[in-house]
């Protein structure tokens, strides 16, 4: 169970004849109980944070704000639930924090945050509006497309939080690396994160780089389609055929001529 969950929880009591009785009911958030943690909320996000003074969460927090005004909107949400976000001041405590994906990502350092659509919670290393924004997009997108049979490819899903980041250079510089190496991954094999940390950061960076292309050549608007018609149910080789009238691979063949 990630931290940060609230837990709400009540007796049932019964007598010699056979009555219940019931509690309140009483409720818990489950964090590090050696840490005087504090909550703030910003927008539709409420922050868990300790040892960090209340105005700079407050500002890192509002600069993300614009940036999840747009994701909403392209994402086809009207209303957001809130959600809650729990920073960790150091790897040590997002080591007891965030799940184990494997020990050499740990030990390498692969993963900042994770989200946990199913609580409407991230987990965060650090204090960051991009890390907040990233984040916040995976709790979005899981918001907007919530049809139990519909899949998001992971190409898809991290491209845009990171697009939705805002910095770049480095994702474009690992792409330009990878193509002078010639070992690019095939997109119809992205539908994972793949599990070595070498092919993590290529993932990431070439997963931002076909989604950055997608908004460049065909718009938010085609996006917003996009989603919904995943919602509906679509494979995503068919809703992209759908929305934007070009195979899978005809989608990585343009983006390739334009890398």
């Amino acid at each position: 169970m990630p931290r940060g969950v609230r837990i709400q929880y009540h007796y049932i009591v019964r007598d010699a004849k056979g009555v219940n009785l019931k509690s309140p009911t009483y409720g818990f958030v489950y964090l590090d109980p050696r840490h005087d943690w504090r909550e703030y909320r910003v927008g539709f996000i409420n922050l868990l944070t300790h040892g960090i003074p209340g105005d700079t969460v407050v500002e890192i927090a509002l600069a993300a704000n614009d940036r999840l005004e747009e994701m909403r909107g392209v994402y086809g949400l009207d209303v957001v639930q809130s959600k809650t976000g729990v920073i960790f001041n150091n790897r040590r405590e997002a080591g007891q924090g965030f799940p184990l994906v494997s020990n050499t990502a740990r030990a390498e350092h692969v993963y900042g945050g994770f989200a946990f659509s199913e609580f409407d919670l991230f987990a965060l290393v650090g204090l960051d509006s991009n890390g907040m924004v990233h984040e916040m997009s995976h709790l979005l997108l899981h918001d907007a497309v919530d049809n139990p049979v519909s899949m998001i490819p992971a190409w898809l899903n991290e491209g845009l939080a990171m697009y939705f980041e805002g910095t770049s250079s480095h994702r474009q510089l690992e792409v330009e690396k990878a193509i002078r190496e010639g070992r690019l991954l095939y997109l119809r094999n992205m539908n994972l994160v793949p599990g070595r940390p070498e092919d993590v950061r290529l993932f990431y960076a070439q997963s931002w780089s076909i989604v950055a292309f997608m908004f460049d050549a065909y718009g938010s608007n085609r996006m917003t389609d996009l989603i919904m018609v995943i919602n509906e149910g679509a494979r995503v080789d068919d809703a992209i055929k759908e929305v934007f009238g070009i195979t899978i691979d005809q989608l990585e063949g343009a983006w390739n001529t334009k890398v």
